[in-house]
C-alpha cells in the first residue's frame, strides 16, 4: 500500500502548541501513515474487531492511537463503524470496525 491520503486534522485550533508540534512530527516522520496502514491491515485481515481487539494485535500501538487512526481511516473512506458487541478485551459493548474495501 502506498501513502494514504489522511485528511483528518490531528489537532484542534484550541489545542496547546505542544499538541501541534507533536502532530507535525507524527506526520513528518511518517508514523501517522505507518500506523494507519497497520490498523487497516488488521481490519482487512480480521473484519469486525473492536478498537481494543485491534490494539491487542498491534502491541506497538496504544489503544488510543488505534482509535485515532481508525478515525483517520474513516475520514478518508477506508474504514467504517459497524454494530456494537461485547469486546473480548474490555468486556463492555464497543463498536466493531470494517474495511470499506476502498483500498
Amino acid at each position: 500500500m502506498t501513502q494514504l491520503e489522511l485528511n483528518a486534522p490531528l489537532t484542534r485550533f484550541s489545542d496547546p502548541s505542544s499538541s501541534h508540534l507533536a502532530a507535525s512530527e507524527q506526520i513528518a516522520s511518517g508514523r501517522q501513515n505507518d500506523h494507519a496502514r497497520a490498523v487497516l491491515a488488521v481490519i482487512l485481515d480480521q473484519p469486525g474487531l473492536t478498537y481494543r481487539e485491534i490494539a491487542r494485535r498491534l502491541p506497538h500501538l496504544e489503544p488510543v492511537e488505534v482509535m485515532r487512526r481508525l478515525n483517520d481511516l474513516t475520514h478518508c473512506g477506508l474504514a467504517e463503524r459497524g454494530e456494537q458487541r461485547e469486546c473480548s478485551q474490555s468486556g463492555r459493548k464497543a463498536l466493531t470496525w470494517w474495511s470499506t474495501d476502498g483500498r
